[in-house]
Parts: structure tokens; sequence; C-alpha cells
């Protein structure tokens, strides 16, 4: 059921899809450019997740949420909007996901809703400032008057070409304002302060990261691991992990759950 929550800090209505169920409130967060319901329908759909409780997220400037031009669209920016919706909406326990650069926004709003999270897993999320072969990093090379008005609209005459973007990502690109895809790719290239690496080093909390099998060989898979992660790989899937096999995934959050409500 698609629910509405009016953001004070960002003056504008966050939307989202609620599935009720048992267990902790699994709220699952997207990347730059995607949505919570195109992106996690089939996921959360899923046997592994049948029956339990799952709220997909349209970050403010996506998908069904209200896109404000004037809100800044960083990642502590959205995590505030997040903590909110957290602390007005969910009393109970929550369990946070975020994909890619949802990641640091998932990490963020565990940071401040520390009292309601249980746990926090994440999927190919970004830790460090966006290096030069991400789109964040090549969006972030415009001004943002330049990409709202001409390499925004480029983008999607690449669709289908080698080196062009995907369709499934130009389908759920299409709901982004323009603005709000810049402003975060700016803040990703400039990263956390402190680091959003360190940061998830120091959450007390159960974390778990999700690699895709496809995306290795990746340092982070040992480096992780060495300060106390849980690191797990999805076998035959990259970083678009949640339209590739939306079935694996949905299995790695329910053993996460598990693993979080045993603990």
């Amino acid at each position: 059921m698609l629910q509405e929550f009016f953001s004070p800090s960002a003056q504008a209505f966050l939307r989202y899809e609620e599935r009720p169920g048992t267990g902790p409130a699994l709220i699952l967060i997207h990347g730059i450019g995607c949505t919570g319901g195109l992106d996690y329908s089939q996921v959360a759909s899923a046997p592994a997740l049948r029956g339990k409780h799952c709220v997909l997220i349209d970050l403010i400037g996506a998908g069904e949420s209200e896109k404000p031009r004037e809100f800044t669209y960083t990642v502590a920016a959205h995590a505030q909007v997040l903590t909110e919706l957290i602390r007005e909406r969910f009393s109970g326990s929550v369990i946070l996901y975020g994909h890619s650069l949802g990641g640091p926004i998932a990490l963020s709003a565990a940071e401040n809703c520390r009292a309601h999270v249980r746990g926090l897993i994440l999927s190919e999320a970004n830790l460090d400032p966006s290096p030069s072969d991400q789109p964040s990093y090549k969006t972030a090379q415009f001004s943002e008057a330049v990409f709202v008005e001409k390499a925004y609209p480029r983008l999607f005459d690449t669709v289908g070409k080698p080196h062009g973007i995907p369709p499934t990502w130009a389908l759920t690109l299409r709901t982004w304002l323009p603005e709000a895809m810049h402003r975060l790719s700016v803040d990703a290239v400039r990263g956390g302060k402190p680091s959003w690496r360190q940061r998830l080093y120091d959450l007390d909390c159960p974390k778990t990261f999700l690699f895709g099998e496809k995306s290795l060989p990746d340092p982070d898979v040992e480096e992780l691991a060495r300060h106390g992660i849980s690191v797990r790989v999805l076998s035959g899937v990259g970083h678009n992990m949640a339209y590739e096999n939306p079935s694996l995934l949905a299995q790695a959050l329910a053993d996460f759950l598990i693993q979080v409500e045993s603990d």
C-alpha cells in the first residue's frame, strides 16, 4: 500500500510502499537514479520475504515522492528525511538496507536512529568518495545548469548502446529530478566526513555487506571482514542484483533478518 509522509526538513512528501508483515520493518533504500517500487517490488515479493514487514522507499526527488528544487539532496539531507520517517512512523525496531549510494544514506539514518535500528545490511555501497569510473563522478563534473539542460537529456540517447545506460536504469532515472541526481552525485564525490567507511566500522549493530560475484575482485571483501563486518558474495550477479536475481537478494535479506532476530 502506497503511503506518504510529510518531511519537515524537506518540506515535501516522501512516498513509500509498505507491505505489512511480521518482524522488524525492513526498510529498503535505493541508489542514485533508482526507485524503491521498481527496484525492490520483486525482491519484497520473493518467497524468502513473504510475510515479512517490508518498506520500499522512494527518496525525495525520485519515483513517486515529491521533487522540490530547493532541497539540497545530499546524503545527510536524505538521511534526515528517513530519520524523521522512522521516528514518526515506526515505533518498533527497524532494519535498514541500502544499495550503492543508498548505502551511506542508510548508514547515516542508522546513526541518527540508533535506538530503533537492529541491523544494517548494505550491497556494494559507497564507502569512499566516488572514483572517476562511477556515473556519479561523471555527473559531478558538469555544472548543475549544464547537467540539467544538456547532459541529463543526452543520457537517454545512449540507452541500449555500447557503454550507454541500461534500459532498466533509464526507466527509473526518468522519474528523477535532474537537480536531485546532480546534487547527490556532487556529494558522493565529496564523500563523508568522517568517511562513510569509518562510520560503518564504528557503528555498533549487526552489519552485513553484500557483493555480486560479477563485481569481483574487490579488495573490500577482505578489508571489511578484517573490521568485523560480515561479507557475503551473491553468485551469478553484479551491481544490479535486485534486477538480475531478486530471489537471491531476497534470500540474503531474509537470512540477515533471521540472524538479527536471533541475537
